[in-house]
């Protein structure tokens, strides 16, 4: 992501992390990256630049949106960059898809694509999976199950949100109903394109380990750990005494964190103290943190998920 660094603004970094960033799966039918899609639209990269200088309407937009969820913060990005961007002609979002007048799909996003001279249909997702170790003996053999990665929240499951994406989201044109739809829009034939974005957190014993199988090798990484292990984790793993560390809203999950002031961060200790008031609600969910060093700016150098230590990594329901 050669350009992240230069973008001061989180909103822009999230908007340049969300169309760029690497995918988690690699399904083949991956949007195209930063680099070949500068090489066709030139203006690309001065666009980046000069919304990151003047980020108004990115950020009109934003806050124009009725939800706060993450995955509609992600997918409201993408619609900006489709309408705004210069490289798309966007004809629709979140285009319901009805059978006798039930819902049976919705297409996230048909757009006309100026560099391929087509109609495109994306599906934009945004994930953060934990990868489950305790299969057998073997963890790393655990690993490269895609029914082993759970959602912090403990709702959803990689192989199941991916086989619903590629079988069934991804298969809505060639439904006779979705085909309909894509007709009144005067579209007769779409490519199918996929924008699954996110992060795989792997034990912090195993941070190198292989990937879930169909895994695109270039997957943004995080690391694991139960709030009982961060103590001899800190003192074993953390040999920079000048780290310091920042609690994630929601929001700031995508893109990776700079240029955040010195007030907002903690030290180890002061880290661990907030972390067990946190955890002593026994409804606590799993939190995000960021290791921050400081070179001109304070910069994320590491991604972590700090679960409870009673988690489970069953999917409920």
């Amino acid at each position: 992501m050669v350009l992240l660094p230069q973008l001061k603004q989180r909103a822009v970094r999230d908007l340049y992390w969300a169309c760029f960033s690497e995918s988690i799966m690699a399904s083949g039918l991956e949007a195209i990256n930063f680099e070949k899609s500068a090489k066709h639209f030139p203006h690309l990269e001065q666009w980046f630049l000069d919304l990151d200088a003047e980020p108004h309407l990115l950020l009109a937009h934003l806050s124009s949106q009725k939800s706060t969820r993450l995955g509609l913060y992600f997918e409201a990005l993408w619609e900006y960059y489709l309408r705004y961007a210069g490289v798309a002609q966007l004809l629709a979002k979140n285009r319901q898809v009805s059978k006798d007048k039930q819902t049976i799909g919705e297409y996230d996003f048909i757009y006309y694509c100026f560099r391929r001279q087509s109609y495109i249909h994306l599906e934009t997702t945004v994930k953060f999976y934990i990868g489950d170790i305790r299969v057998g003996d073997n963890a790393v053999t655990g690993l490269a199950q895609t029914n082993l990665w759970i959602g912090p929240a403990c709702r959803d499951r990689l192989d199941i949100k991916y086989d619903s994406l590629m079988h069934r989201q991804l298969k809505l044109s060639q439904t006779e109903e979705g085909e309909g739809s894509l007709q009144q829009l005067g579209v007769n034939e779409v490519a199918c394109e996929l924008a699954l974005k996110g992060i795989l957190f792997y034990p912090d014993n195993l941070p190198q380990a292989p990937g879930p199988i169909g895994n695109d090798s270039a997957h943004q990484r995080g690391t694991w750990l139960k709030q009982c292990q961060l103590s001899t984790f800190f003192a074993e793993s953390i040999q920079n005494d000048g780290v310091r560390w920042i609690v994630l809203e929601r929001q700031q999950w995508c893109s990776p964190m700079q240029g955040v002031s010195i007030e907002q961060l903690f030290s180890s200790d002061q880290l661990l103290l907030w972390l067990k008031s946190y955890f002593s609600d026994p409804q606590s969910v799993p939190i995000q943190i960021s290791s921050m060093e400081q070179s001109t700016l304070w910069r994320e150098s590491q991604r972590y998920f700090i679960v409870s230590d009673t988690w489970s990594y069953r999917v409920n329901g």
